[in-house]
């Protein structure tokens, strides 16, 4: 040790107490060397010169350095506690109070698996050494403070955490082990990409915090926080009791009472996982999503129940979206609606780019007609709906209900009507305009005074003209008016309307004929 102006205190031939100012000093063991100064130095010995207490006062430094490690204290007070050993003193305890600063880094940073170097800020940093005082077993902070962790690889983020009281437990070799906090935020900066926008940091929030680091690199592991957590990436936000994060996977995990929302809508569930490496987002558990329209309804719309300026809503056991939230499946008991329009199935696929929905599995599709209390249900076993064109293809014991109205095939095609502009590709939203059904096709139309039910292969309704074309298969219609007896019609071709009760018959090699159906008057 050297310094300036020094004061000993001898005590039975011992020295007790060493006061200098401007002091600097080291200790040099088999594996480390140390190195200490302040302004101003207290030192406190045993008997036969063995070190006690180190007290630095003003820009007091310690600075220990390992053939791995390099670790620097700098603090306006600094009380070191030694133990007596076989070699002599050992390093207990480090106490730093007042701006404190303890920065860990490895002793090479240019090497390809290099450590991150670690930065621990705060008024008050308590320092316990491992027995041997060679290597550090725990660092607590007994005020709020900060631990930065900058990365000696260009492949990995530099990430902040902030807590009113911080707990670092170490491994061997100086590694940290895990950290503990309350009252925690963090911020992870985002990799830099050349040419493109800078993407924002990634914030979180919660009262309990708690890391883990491998034991071989001191890489951060996995990261949970619970008790309010709080997520934030740019306009992304999110909510839940508890968060964790893979970091490896590059995976967030949320769960209970779980909420993730950004200006286009809002998901909520039981476990949110947002896959940042993979960029996909998945819910599970009592899934409730909401979602903005693209755009704004052209001027001149209509703005009535079925306009697609409402919210898309759905409902589903899991989800997963893709691709921005561009691709969006539904899965388990899902219902999607928008307005009155709905769709029920055990599965549905959304592909906004390509305006495209599929559904799967007790499809049940409900279409209002529009600006009419009109509405039609359609069940299938699968859908595909395209919005590029308006047209909803249904296959599978397909039923179409309207009122007085029910049709059975195996297939169906569904034009909608194109009464509006175009502003959102999710929910078939418009009404029924035609539709064309295929396979083992039954008709049945139905009033208070007749029922007329057809059958064949392929039919054609259209819903303006209430015109319903049965043919293929040897079509055939049975008409029963009430109180009279039924009359069945056979062709090859059978067209009827049913707004004018008018009956067109094509007969095999014979002329057209027509027919007016009149109801009977009650005598």
């Amino acid at each position: 040790m050297t310094g300036g102006a020094t004061v000993l205190t001898i005590e039975n031939g011992n020295i007790r107490l060493v006061q200098t100012e401007q002091a600097t000093g080291s200790q040099k063991s088999e594996a480390r060397l140390v190195n200490f100064g302040a302004e101003k130095l207290d030192m406190i010995f045993r008997d036969k010169g063995v070190m006690e207490k180190i007290t630095g006062e003003k820009n007091a430094s310690l600075e220990s350095n390992t053939a791995t490690t390099r670790t620097t204290v700098h603090s306006e007070r600094l009380d070191l506690s030694f133990n007596e050993g076989g070699a002599g003193a050992e390093l207990a305890k480090a106490y730093a109070t007042g701006s404190s600063v303890l920065e860990s880094a490895p002793a090479r940073k240019d090497v390809p698996d290099a450590a991150d170097t670690r930065v621990l800020k705060s008024e008050v940093i308590e320092m316990k050494m491992r027995q041997g005082g060679e290597e550090i077993e725990e660092l607590v902070t007994h005020s709020p403070g900060s631990v930065d962790f900058l990365p000696n690889r260009p492949a990995v983020r530099n990430r902040r955490l902030e807590g009113d009281r911080m707990t670092i437990a170490y491994g061997s070799g100086n590694q940290i082990r895990s950290f503990r906090t309350t009252k925690a935020s963090t911020r992870t900066e985002p990799l830099p990409q050349p040419g493109k926008k800078p993407l924002p940091p990634q914030l979180t929030w919660s009262d309990d915090l708690q890391a883990a680091f491998d034991p071989k690199t001191g890489d951060m592991t996995t990261l949970e926080q619970w008790n309010h957590f709080r997520f934030q990436e740019g306009a992304r936000e999110a909510r839940a009791e508890r968060g964790t994060l893979d970091q490896a996977t590059n995976l967030v995990t949320l769960k209970g009472a779980a909420r993730i929302w950004d200006p286009t809508g809002s998901t909520d569930a039981d476990t949110i996982q947002i896959d940042n490496k993979n960029g996909m987002t998945i819910a599970t558990g009592n899934v409730r999503s909401v979602r903005e329209p693209e755009t704004e309804p052209a001027k001149g719309s209509s703005s009535g129940p079925n306009n697609r300026s409402e919210k898309v809503r759905a409902t589903a056991a899991k989800m997963t979206t893709r691709s921005n939230n561009s691709k969006i499946l539904y899965e388990g008991q899902a219902v999607l609606w928008q307005g009155d329009n709905r769709i029920n199935a055990d599965c549905i696929d959304i592909d906004r780019p390509a305006r495209r929905l599929k559904a799967n599995g007790n499809v049940v599709n409900f279409l209002k007609d529009r600006n009419q209390t009109v509405m039609t249900v359609i069940s299938s076993e699968s859908m595909d709906y395209s919005d590029v064109d308006k047209v909803a293809f249904y296959e599978g014991k397909v039923v179409l209900d309207r009122p007085g109205l029910n049709v059975k095939s195996r297939k169906l095609r569904a034009y909608l009507s194109e009464d509006q502009e175009e502003v959102d590709a999710t929910v078939p939203d418009s009404g029924l305009e035609k539709a064309y059904a295929e396979g083992a096709v039954e008709i049945l139309q139905s009033d208070p005074v007749k029922t007329r039910f057809g059958v064949g292969e392929q039919a054609e309704y259209l819903v303006a003209d209430g015109m319903v074309v049965l043919e293929g298969g040897s079509p055939k219609l049975t008409e029963t008016l009430k109180g009279q007896k039924p009359s069945v019609t056979q062709g090859r071709k059978l067209t009827w309307y049913s707004n004018n009760d008018k009956l067109l018959v094509d007969g095999a090699g014979q002329k057209q004929s027509e027919s007016n159906l009149r109801r009977s008057k009650k005598k």
